[in-house]
């Protein structure tokens, strides 16, 4: 599979860059697998390289980096903040996304989180999502106490009209 490999690299507008790998579609109408790794992994970790070898074996792009701060992309890892991460993920996949392609988003822990982030805001087509763990109560769990008596307080004020299906 090194062979089918590339590497990619995308700028963010800040001036750094997303780092990892790419494995360019083989067929104009073929499926892009990207996969999404969580806090402090990356893209060269078991689960994105078993994701890359099923791509390559079935005919799907697969891309993977690294978020910044996160492995061989830039930025120190204190600077990382999920909101700007889901954006400049979303950007990157676009770089490489063509017309009409068919995007699957595998996401695992954090990186699940990002997925249903994406998909959720309509950032990018998805037509899949994969999730591994994801992620989903990390800042419930971060934020306790804070979130419950918000929570409290869209309860006493009625159906929250903010939430919307995907």
């Amino acid at each position: 599979m090194p062979d089918l490999e590339c590497p990619f690299e995308f700028p963010t507008p800040e001036g750094r860059s997303l780092r990892g790998l790419l494995i360019p579609p083989p067929t104009s109408n073929a499926p892009l697998l990207v996969f999404l790794s969580g806090f402090r992994s990356v893209h060269s970790g078991y689960k994105a390289s078993a994701i890359a070898a099923w791509a390559a074996q079935n005919g799907c792009g697969c891309l993977r980096f690294d978020h910044l701060g996160h492995g061989i992309s830039d930025g120190p890892f204190e600077a990382f903040r999920i909101g700007r991460g889901i954006e400049e993920a979303a950007a990157a996949i676009a770089s490489v996304l063509q017309p009409g392609q068919a995007l699957v988003l595998v996401g695992s822990s954090m990186g699940g989180w990002m997925g249903l982030e994406i998909a959720r805001r309509r950032l990018l087509p998805v037509a899949g999502l994969l999730l591994i763990a994801p992620a989903t109560e990390f800042i419930a769990r971060r934020l306790g106490g804070a979130l419950r008596a918000r929570n409290r307080l869209s309860q006493d004020a009625g159906p929250c009209r903010h939430a919307r299906p995907l």
